[in-house]
């Protein structure tokens, strides 16, 4: 995040900036040093969680001015990022005709997977993530109700959840947007946006610390899209200042590979962005046939670097990289004993990863953090580890 951006966060919370120190890193870090007048800690510390919140959130440009005039909070503009890159992969828009050819070719894999490019492609055409943010940023009623209902159900209040209650605030809260939109596309997004309280059953979103944030979703309501020929049987979705990743499973205990996506230019990023969650679906479900005769059924991971302001390959390694660690860290925190969060899932989530393209050398960390995480099965988290700690290397042994 850019210097000016942070002291214009700060000075709209009430603190003023007095000095500020910039040093610069041959690795490519950059450490900021801010001095400011004397506080409340309550009010600093209240301060820190939302700048905190701001760092690891998605970051979303068009949001920004809303937070500056104080019309939305540092939760509603991070909340804002997760749910615009929910709506963007899964919303699922219904077309009698579209419907007619995947019911028809429901047979064929290869004609699926070309009418499925072409479904796609026309969604995105007419949904993209700028159209669903510019509906946020013109709703930020919407993003308040949400962000309430949301915090409801995941919050650190200790009191019980109602469910029934929070199906009857989500109603209200339908109806209220829907005498206020007559477009049918907002009212889409906003049907979406509902849709993502509902089908959420774990995130680290109110966890202090994180690295980046994450959700476990039902996946139940993918079983009614004719793009996907198998519910998965659990899906998670990671989403950071400069990245966003997807794991796919199709079975409790399952294996498979993950995969950092590196885009070489805007063009590449823009496809990469695209078609994320779908080749990542993809990639599971052929790990799931291939693992058929072992006891491991199939999975897949995929972290989409965002483009890095200036992309030598050198900054684009190092920021590959730190967002596979934010991946696993945000990751992390939905499966191992987190007690300020709470699970609607309530089943332990047992995953295994191994290496895929520009990750090989991160499964040795990836292993070692799991157990500073206090993730039960550490040792066999991760495959393509050293022979120093039990791995099998292979390109020795294949």
């Amino acid at each position: 995040m850019p210097l000016p951006t942070i002291t214009r966060l700060l000075e709209s919370n009430g603190i003023s900036v007095v000095r500020k120190v910039i040093e610069q890193f041959g690795n490519g870090i950059t450490v900021y040093s801010l001095y400011f007048e004397p506080r409340s800690e309550e009010l600093v510390r209240e301060v820190l969680n939302d700048l905190s919140l701001m760092f690891i959130a998605r970051k979303t440009a068009e949001l920004l001015p809303l937070y500056f005039r104080g019309e939305i909070t540092a939760k509603e503009y991070a909340y804002g990022g997760i749910v615009s890159m929910f709506v963007y992969y899964f919303l699922h828009h219904q077309d009698e005709d579209l419907e007619y050819l995947f019911s028809a070719l429901k047979g064929d894999p290869e004609k699926l997977s070309h009418l499925e490019n072409i479904r796609r492609s026309l969604k995105q055409e007419t949904v993209s993530l700028m159209r669903i943010v510019h509906t946020l940023k013109n709703h930020p009623e919407l993003l308040k109700g949400a962000v309430a209902l949301f915090e409801d159900k995941f919050g650190y209040d200790e009191g019980e959840f109602d469910a029934e209650q929070f199906k009857i605030k989500q109603q209200e809260l339908r109806e209220q947007m829907g005498k206020t939109v007559d477009n049918d596309q907002d009212k889409e997004i906003i049907e979406h946006v509902l849709l993502f309280n509902e089908v959420v059953v774990r995130t680290n979103f109110f966890k202090v610390p994180k690295t980046a944030i994450s959700i476990r979703i039902n996946p139940e309501f993918l079983g009614k899209d004719q793009s996907y020929p198998e519910a998965p049987y659990g899906v998670f979705l990671m989403v950071g200042n400069d990245f966003h990743g997807f794991h796919v499973r199709f079975n409790d205990v399952a294996r498979g590979g993950l995969r950092l996506v590196l885009s070489r230019d805007k063009a590449s990023f823009a496809r990469n962005l695209e078609t994320a969650f779908f080749e990542n679906y993809n990639l599971a479900h052929t790990q799931n046939r291939k693992n058929k005769d072992i006891p491991e059924f199939g999975s897949k991971g995929v972290v989409l670097l965002h483009p890095p302001a200036v992309p030598s390959q050198d900054i684009m390694r190092a920021a590959g990289e730190q967002a596979f660690k934010k991946y696993i860290s945000s990751f992390l925190d939905l499966i191992t004993n987190q007690p300020s969060i709470k699970d609607y899932y309530n089943k332990p989530d047992i995953i295994f990863c191994g290496p895929d393209e520009n990750t090989a050398d991160y499964m040795q960390w990836a292993a070692e953090y799991s157990k500073i995480k206090g993730y039960p099965y550490w040792k066999a988290f991760t495959t393509g580890k050293p022979q120093s700690m039990g791995g099998i290397p292979h390109d020795i042994y294949g």
